[in-house]
């Protein structure tokens, strides 16, 4: 597959649906949801997803159970999920492409490519890099090219560190986020 071209920024209003859109190299589908635009600051666009929002992917759907905020960079090759308590992980850091803003249909739609690798926080403090064996394994299924190998694992290097060291977004600004009113449990 080839690697996406940055595009200009599409222009976002506060309350619009989007849908997030992950794939695999190979272009095959990974996991889709929808959720309503927050706003943006200097780590990126902010995306709720309420509780109760659909979660797919291939093979795997469940229901949102708590209330959760995305934040999508408009450079960076990652994508941060906060969930709410008492979700038991804290922040969630989808190791990407650089995600891409389009409309599809009228809807706000950024789709990235997941590349296997995620950092997580749990809530009982522990941090990690996750799915390791699965990057190894897509690297020779995938074919993915030296250059995108060693970003990944670049990208996934500096999460962690950022997570550990609590730097922003992960101290305060994503629960900032999370806690907005309209980032809340969908209403009835």
């Amino acid at each position: 597959m080839n690697e996406q071209q940055p595009r200009e920024p599409l222009t976002l209003v506060e309350g619009e649906p989007v849908a997030i859109r992950f794939s695999k190299w190979d272009g095959s589908p990974h996991w889709t949801y929808d959720g309503s635009y927050l706003g943006r600051d200097e780590h990126g666009d902010w995306v709720a997803v309420p509780v109760g929002a659909p979660l797919t992917r291939p093979g795997r759907s469940f229901d949102n159970e708590h209330h959760s905020v995305v934040c999508v960079p408009r450079q960076s090759g990652h994508v941060l999920t906060t969930n709410a308590d008492p979700h038991k992980v804290r922040h969630y850091v989808d190791i990407t492409t650089v995600p891409l803003w389009s409309r599809v249909d009228g809807v706000a739609t950024v789709s990235m490519v997941d590349l296997d690798l995620d950092v997580v926080e749990r809530r009982n403090g522990r941090i990690y890099v996750d799915d390791e064996d699965e990057f190894a394994d897509h690297q020779v299924e995938f074919a993915y090219p030296p250059e995108l190998v060693t970003s990944a694992e670049a990208e996934a290097r500096r999460m962690l560190v950022l997570v550990e060291t609590q730097a922003e977004p992960f101290a305060t600004v994503a629960e900032a986020w999370l806690h907005r009113p309209t980032a809340g449990p969908a209403a009835p």
